[in-house]
C-alpha cells in the first residue's frame, strides 16, 4: 500500500481522472451497501433516500421549492470544511509528525490509522454508526485520493461536490 501511495500523480489531467476515479468507486460502494442494508435493516414506509439527505442539511425548515440554500451547503460548504476538517487537518498532523521525527516512513505509518479515525467521524457525523459504513468509507475512499494527488485538496473537493450532488440533486430528480 505505501509504494502505491508514493506514487504521486501531479499533472492536471492526472488528478482530474484520479477525482472521476474515486467518484466512481465511491459509487459503486454506495449502491453495494445500501443494497446490503436494505437487506438488514428492516424498512421504514416513511423513509426515502431523498428525506434522509434532505434531513441530513437541515432543509426541512426552507421555503418549499428553495433549493439554493441545500445546493450551497452540501456542493459549495461542506466539500471545502469536510476536507480541511477530515483530510487535509489529519495528513498536516501526520506530516508535522513525520518531520518532527524526521522520517516519511512515520508519516506512512501513522496516515493511516489517523485517516481511518477520520473517516469513522466523518461517517459517524453524517448521521450514526451505520453511516461509517457509506459516508465513513468515502471518507477513506477520499483520504487515498488525498495522499494519490500529492495532497491535492481540490482534487478531494470535486469528489466531495460530485458526490454531494449526484446524491443531493440528480437521484432525487432521476426518482421522482
Amino acid at each position: 500500500m505505501k509504494s502505491f501511495l508514493q506514487k504521486k500523480v501531479t499533472s492536471f489531467t492526472g488528478r482530474l481522472e484520479l477525482a472521476l476515479a474515486g467518484f466512481a468507486v465511491s459509487m459503486i460502494w454506495l449502491v453495494l451497501v445500501v443494497t446490503f442494508l436494505k437487506f438488514i435493516i428492516p424498512p421504514d414506509p416513511g423513509f426515502t433516500l431523498k428525506s434522509m439527505l434532505l434531513n441530513d442539511i437541515g432543509v426541512n425548515s426552507l421555503v418549499p421549492g428553495s433549493m439554493i440554500f441545500p445546493f450551497v451547503m452540501a456542493c459549495i460548504s461542506a466539500p471545502i470544511w469536510e476536507e480541511l476538517a477530515f483530510r487535509v487537518g489529519p495528513a498536516k498532523l501526520a506530516q508535522a509528525f513525520g518531520k518532527q521525527f524526521g522520517s516519511t516512513d512515520f508519516e506512512y505509518n501513522l496516515l493511516f490509522p489517523i485517516f481511518i479515525i477520520a473517516s469513522c467521524i466523518f461517517g459517524w457525523g453524517h448521521g450514526g454508526p451505520v453511516n461509517i459504513w457509506i459516508q465513513g468509507i468515502d471518507g477513506a475512499i477520499m483520504a487515498i485520493v488525498y495522499i494519490k494527488s500529492g495532497y491535492a485538496w481540490w482534487t478531494n473537493m470535486m469528489v466531495h461536490f460530485m458526490l454531494n450532488f449526484t446524491l443531493m440533486f440528480a437521484i432525487p430528480m432521476l426518482t421522482t
